[in-house]
């Protein structure tokens, strides 16, 4: 499990790719041995988060000189902000929405071991959303 790992969330857009590259900048300022994880957010295609995490990649490595861990992307999806002004969890919204799907990647690979498909323990996540739905 990635038990020291710093999550840092990169918008879609040009500004808040530099600005996520600040953020990062900071962080090894002050933790240089860190592990950073990246999950991309507001895109429209899985193409699109995967050029945007190879960008961020390239520039971190050159300029920083640090790698980084691809966690994975959200969707834009209007199921979130339904979901947030509903106080619901999105994986529990009616329709599960793609951003949802993303979501349990994204935990997934936070669970899973690094070089490894199998998870070593029992998934929290898994366990949290069968025990929100029977509670429901």
């Amino acid at each position: 499990r990635l038990t020291h790992l710093i999550v840092v969330m990169v918008p879609s857009d040009p500004l808040g790719m530099m600005d996520a590259y600040g953020v990062i900048k900071r962080i090894l300022a002050i933790r240089p041995e860190a592990t950073l994880g990246l999950i991309i957010y507001q895109v429209r295609m899985a193409s699109e988060a995967q050029s945007i995490f190879e960008q961020m990649t390239r520039a971190l490595g050159e300029f920083l000189n640090v790698t980084v861990v691809n966690l994975g992307y959200l969707y834009a999806d209007v199921n979130i902000e339904r979901s947030i002004l509903q106080r619901t969890p999105l994986c529990l919204t009616p329709a599960r929405s793609r951003a949802a799907q993303c979501i349990s990647q994204i935990a997934e690979r936070l669970w899973v071991q690094p070089g490894s498909r199998e998870r070593k323990e029992p998934s929290f996540f898994q366990d949290l959303r069968q025990t929100l739905e029977v509670t429901r």
